[in-house]
């Protein structure tokens, strides 16, 4: 299966807030908070095989004010059950 993270910040611009966000990587995490994958924001696409009866869930890290190692954004968990994908 292909996975594709779309990160949109336009409703920030739209409620005024300075752009002083900058997405760095793209992680997604499996159970126990273990990275299964690390994307660079640029390149948001790729393909990956799912574990069956697992959960995921995407994280952006990046900068925020110029102060480092941030955590911007996270999805809520997905589950995987019953069979790989």
């Amino acid at each position: 299966y292909t996975v594709e993270f779309t990160l949109d910040f336009s409703r920030m611009k739209k409620m005024g807030v300075p752009e002083k966000v900058t997405p760095k990587e793209i992680k997604l995490i499996s159970n126990g908070g273990e990275a299964v994958l690390s994307l660079d924001p640029a390149t948001p696409r790729t393909k990956i095989k799912l574990k069956e009866d697992s959960w995921y869930s995407a994280e952006v890290w990046g900068s925020i004010y110029e102060k480092e190692n941030c955590l911007i954004a996270l999805t809520a968990p997905l589950y995987t059950k019953g069979e790989t994908i």
